[in-house]
């Protein structure tokens, strides 16, 4: 609002004085929004879920009104809803705050990728009606190394041989495998048997296990198997 101030008197000089006044008038009641943390990171194993939570403060003299949190992951090049936050309708009072959850879900996602989303809350704050927090959601994968590739037993008649089969994970997900032992070429590899000789029944009892019993490694580590190869 816009005044004048008229002052007259009988100065000859200055008969009239005139005082510009200005008023503006500023809505005490406001919310005031602060957003924490401005950005949120998981990581996660295909057909997983993980919870994390964004805190929303009002500082303001006046209730703060949420009105709508969305992302951007619905818009036609985005990936299907991996990200959700609840609630996204709601009222802060002066002073307290609002923990909103958010769901990362890894369902139908592939294994070593990356995918990325804004979170946007739409408040009633005069100077921050929109505020964005990323979110970034990595899909683990293992990678499986298996040393040697190959072996070449050769040994005299009536030997026995074993040697060693390193299964290893270089990824950062959880590797799950298994083994087992075909025939290739005609040979046949005896998986174990109650007249084998006791060294030889040993071996194939440890391939008997690697191959009807599933195995899991973590990130990171490794599996020695025992193999051996017999001549009669």
């Amino acid at each position: 609002y816009s005044a004048d101030i008229v002052i007259q008197s009988n100065d000859p000089n200055k008969p009239q004085v005139i005082l510009g006044d200005t008023l503006t008038v500023k809505n005490g009641l406001d919310g005031k929004i602060s957003v924490n943390p401005s950005s949120l990171t998981a990581s996660l194993e295909p057909d997983n879920l993980v919870v994390q939570t964004i805190t929303i403060l009002n500082s303001g003299a006046g209730p703060l009104q949420i009105s709508n949190i969305t992302d951007d992951i619905t818009t036609p090049n985005g990936d299907a809803g991996w990200i959700f936050a609840s609630p996204r309708f709601f009222l802060v009072p002066p002073g307290d705050s609002t923990q909103v959850k958010v769901t990362f879900n890894s369902a139908s996602l592939v294994s070593g990728t990356t995918h990325t989303a804004n979170i946007y809350i739409q408040s009633t704050d005069p100077t921050n009606i929109r505020i964005t927090v990323t979110a970034t959601l990595k899909i683990l994968g293992p990678n499986i190394a298996v040393s040697p590739t190959s072996f070449d037993f050769r040994m005299d008649k009536g030997k026995i041989q074993e040697k060693l089969l390193a299964v290893s994970n270089t990824g950062d997900g959880l590797l799950r495998f298994s083994a087992s032992i075909q025939e290739r070429g005609g040979v046949t590899v005896q998986n174990i048997g109650a007249d084998a000789a006791l060294n030889k029944a040993r071996a194939m009892n440890k391939y008997r296990s690697a191959r009807e019993n599933d195995t899991s490694l973590p990130d990171g580590s490794s599996f020695p198997a025992a193999t051996s190869q017999s001549r009669s």
